[in-house]
């Protein structure tokens, strides 16, 4: 897989990760607005932990560090760090947006 393949799949892993879950935040919010402050300040806590953590993404003890194996731990921690990442990033982005309107005017039939 060249550079670029894999640049792909983790932007559309991220990205699925990051809209399911504020779907699923925002329709969550919509039905209790008590826990939207809640959601927010756990999506930043998360957010600023993570953004910590990825300088020391590539921090390696002396087994992996001395093999080229030290790859595999390397693109792990960036899936895991990215995938919370863009959990919180869609999470804090769903308890902010309006909620769904089912007025008469979002009708289909």
């Amino acid at each position: 897989m060249t550079a670029l393949g894999f640049l792909a799949l983790a932007v559309g892993l991220f990205g699925f990760v990051g809209v399911s879950a504020g779907k699923v935040v925002r329709g969550w919010c919509s039905e209790r607005p008590g826990y939207r402050p809640v959601v927010v300040i756990l999506a930043a806590i998360t957010l600023v932990a993570v953004g910590l953590r990825i300088p020391g993404i590539g921090d390696l003890e002396p087994p992996w560090s001395e093999s080229p194996s030290g790859i595999f731990l390397i693109i792990g921690r960036f899936f895991v760090y990215g995938s919370l990442a863009a959990t919180a990033l869609g999470a804090l982005v769903g308890a902010v947006m309006k909620p769904p309107s089912y007025g008469a005017s979002s009708r289909t039939d």
